[in-house]
């Protein structure tokens, strides 16, 4: 199931977007506010219900804004696989529930259309977070820790690994792309009898040809980065 935001022209039920005048929205805003309070610095060092806040915080956000209510996602969840309950949610978002499991964050994730990591650490949202305990960290580098995502401006420790695996993927794409064009330009050259056209197409092949070497060499370099590295190239990479 695909949730929908408002202005996709309803929701995942079906129904049609609901009007709402500026004081619901003023209200709405007032509402976020406050939960912003609360989960903000009002634990202090209570890293853990902190963390656990933000993202209840994150979660009723994002439900308030596909005009969800707590029910509506609770059947979105069941409907993904994994049910959870609507008074867990009601708990969750009242700071009466101080725990999330993990695959309670990637169901809710799906069913909010929305990355596991923004529920974590909203970029647009907060300036700051706590993703370890201590002072709080700049939300952007937090997220990006998260994700493998090097940033220059970041403080933490970390041997990234997902950005050479994103692009041997990358490079691999690009060549199953192109030995297909080298299939169908050979194809059509065995077809074609203009001298023109053949010209086209053995210029189409040369070049397809030339970015199948291409990929295969930045996937040998990656691969050569992350074995010099001392780390796994992923099954079902070549």
């Amino acid at each position: 199931m695909t949730q929908q935001r408002p202005d996709a022209g309803g929701d995942s039920f079906g129904r049609p977007p609901r009007a709402r005048n500026r004081a619901e929205e003023e209200k709405e805003d007032a509402l976020l506010d406050q939960d912003s309070e609360l989960y903000g610095e009002k634990w202090g060092d209570d890293w853990p219900r902190a963390v656990i806040g933000v993202a209840a915080a994150e979660i009723k956000r994002l439900r308030v804004e596909l005009e969800l209510s707590q029910h509506d996602l609770a059947e979105a969840c069941a409907e993904i696989g994994y049910p959870i309950p609507r008074n867990v949610l009601a708990n969750l978002e009242s700071g009466r529930r101080e725990s999330l499991q993990v695959v309670e964050l990637l169901v809710l994730a799906k069913a909010l259309a929305c990355s596991p990591v923004s529920i974590l650490f909203p970029v647009a949202y907060r300036e700051t977070v706590h993703p370890l305990p201590g002072e709080p960290r700049d939300s952007l580098a937090a997220a990006d820790w998260v994700s493998d995502v090097p940033n220059s401006t970041s403080d933490f420790d970390i041997s990234y690994q997902l950005p050479f695996y994103r692009e041997i993927a990358k490079a691999r794409e690009t060549r199953e792309r192109n030995l297909w064009t080298v299939r169908q330009a050979k194809e059509d050259l065995r077809r074609e009898t203009r001298l023109e056209k053949r010209r086209e197409l053995q210029a189409t092949l040369s070049t397809a040809q030339a970015n199948v070497a291409n990929a295969d060499a930045t996937v040998a370099r990656l691969k050569a980065y992350l074995e010099e590295d001392g780390l796994r190239v992923p099954i079902g990479l070549p």
